[in-house]
């Protein structure tokens, strides 16, 4: 859904088995993943299973807060299984930090008002879920035209009402 490939750095926050990271990186060829959960346990199956894929060298499990990555801004994918309250938590934090572009994926759970560009439903195991995606979308940089600013581009002195004298001179060129 996240068409990753190799550019992609994927973050996986609530990473659980690390499943989704190693089949980014074997499978899609992501350039790196990196697997947030708060459960040591799963961390080190994590590693166990990247291992056993042979892709260690290319992800990283943490035992981390997901609302305290200091270098959130790398990923290019965001996979999250998370509640519908943290996710809202979340939100604001994957706004400002991610890139232009970015894309995140949630498995069950929405982020608010944030209504996703696509679901779908998928079947595992007999379990059919719900996944969503979202693009981030930044504006653009400070003189850069933005929907509904048309009037930025103006000349202050061309479009400025003109005073009366300005109109006598007009005249007298005429």
């Amino acid at each position: 859904m996240a068409k990753v490939g190799e550019k992609d750095v994927v973050f996986d926050l609530g990473c659980g088995d690390g499943r989704l990271v190693v089949t980014a990186v074997k499978k899609y060829k992501a350039k790196q993943g990196v697997g947030v959960d708060i459960d040591p346990k799963r961390i080190e199956e994590s590693n166990a299973n990247a291992k056993k894929a042979e892709v260690a060298d290319k992800v990283e499990f943490r035992i981390q807060d997901v609302m305290k990555i200091p270098d959130l801004e790398k990923a290019t994918v965001v996979t999250l299984y998370l509640a519908d309250d943290l996710n809202e938590q979340l939100r604001p934090i994957l706004l400002k930090r991610l890139p232009d572009g970015a894309r995140i994926v949630s498995h069950r759970f929405l982020m608010g008002e944030w209504k996703p560009e696509q679901s779908k439903e998928l079947t595992d195991d007999g379990y059919t879920n719900k996944i969503h995606l979202w693009t981030v979308k930044k504006d653009k940089k400070d003189g850069e035209k933005k929907d509904g600013d048309e009037k930025k581009d103006a000349d202050p002195k061309k479009d400025a009402p003109k005073k009366d004298a300005d109109k006598k001179d007009e005249k007298k060129d005429d």
